[in-house]
């Protein structure tokens, strides 16, 4: 009798494989199928991130990490010295409206020349999505499995909604517009010499 329920098990595995294995094929190579799982746990982010400030920080505490990452790199890069990196959520009141504030970089020098850059810095995350959609595929023990592409989908979505500047990032960015000015003379500056 345990023999028989050990093969009924290793068949339930095969079978559970087989229809991993299809789902996976139909998730990934009909368009349909890929838009349904990439709504799917789309969906279920904002829904952790509508539900509770500590929701909201437990799903997006990756890219949280990474927005604050940035911040904290290009401030140093541009001598806003960083000194405090937090992760810990809290609620935050601009305007008589209240937001989530799951991390934050302070600075002792963020100034007109370093708060447009330094305050942007999250969209970096989008050239990193697009090396990670390149090649988490090749990384040697990600399989081809359910699985695996639901962990893809969700860190490429919380890698993207996390490249977006928060709030208090656009306000700092854009608080003087000789910032802006001078960034735009750079980048065309900078571009006559890719060019």
């Amino acid at each position: 009798m345990n023999h028989s329920l050990e093969i009924f098990q290793a068949e339930m595995i095969t079978y559970g494989n087989m229809i991993s294995h299809y789902l996976f094929i139909f998730f990934t190579q009909k368009a349909f199928g890929f838009t349904c799982i990439v709504v799917i746990v789309y969906s279920m982010v904002q829904r952790a991130n509508h539900h509770s400030l500590f929701g909201a920080w437990i799903v997006n505490i990756f890219g949280v990490f990474f927005h604050e990452l940035a911040h904290a790199l290009v401030g140093a890069l541009l001598y806003a010295k960083p000194n405090k990196f937090i992760i810990i959520p809290r609620v935050v009141s601009i305007k008589n409206q209240s937001f989530y504030n799951l991390g934050r970089v302070e600075f002792d020098n963020l100034r007109w020349f370093n708060a447009l850059p330094t305050s942007l810095a999250p969209l970096l995350l989008l050239p990193l999505a697009y090396y990670f959609e390149a090649y988490y595929w090749h990384i040697p023990f990600v399989k081809q499995e359910l699985g695996w592409l639901f962990l893809y989908i969700y860190l490429q979505i919380v890698l993207i909604l996390n490249s977006i500047p928060s709030i208090i990032d656009l306000h700092n960015a854009f608080k003087n517009p000789f910032s802006g000015i001078l960034w735009v003379f750079i980048a065309s500056f900078a571009l006559k010499f890719i060019i």
